[in-house]
């Protein structure tokens, strides 16, 4: 039942990113899209396989419902929030986008334990809204530099 709700959930977010108004270039989207895979998958990795602070279901299923929530859904929700944040001038918008995209991040990711696709040993709640928004926090950080230096970029070969 997980996989099903999660690949509906990735084409969901692909079709959102994709009908909404984008203010990132092709490459800033690109380069913050892997910059937050990046991020994503190293950290689980530290936090699963290394700290074992949460244990990740051995069925198939479960296990690409998890894959497909670290490595396309996660990664997709952070663009769309950087996308909301980028697109509005209000400061007020803004901080709601960052907020709204961090809680929707933990939602989604503490829906896998309702499916059983997670179990936290010493992990919780507040960690994961501190992760977000640190994963978050990286995505701003990556497109403000990389905007700087494309438009540093742009202004030389003027």
């Amino acid at each position: 039942m997980s996989i099903v709700v999660y690949f509906t959930l990735a084409w969901l977010l692909i079709g959102c990113f994709i009908a909404m108004n984008n203010k990132m270039n092709l490459m800033e989207s690109t380069v913050v899209f892997l910059v937050t895979l990046v991020a994503s998958i190293n950290i689980s990795w530290i936090l699963i396989e290394e700290m074992e602070l949460i244990q990740v279901t051995e069925q198939a299923e479960e296990y690409i419902s998890y894959l497909l929530n670290r490595s396309v859904i996660t990664p997709l929700i952070v663009m769309i929030g950087m996308s909301l944040m980028i697109r509005s001038e209000n400061g007020v918008f803004k901080a709601s986008s960052y907020v709204g995209a961090v809680v929707l991040l933990t939602v989604v990711n503490n829906s896998l334990t309702y499916f059983g696709v997670f179990e936290f040993v010493n992990w919780n709640f507040i960690y994961d809204i501190i992760y977000f928004a640190v994963l978050m926090l990286i995505a701003v950080l990556t497109y403000k530099f990389y905007h700087n230096l494309y438009d540093k970029e742009a202004v030389k070969q003027t």
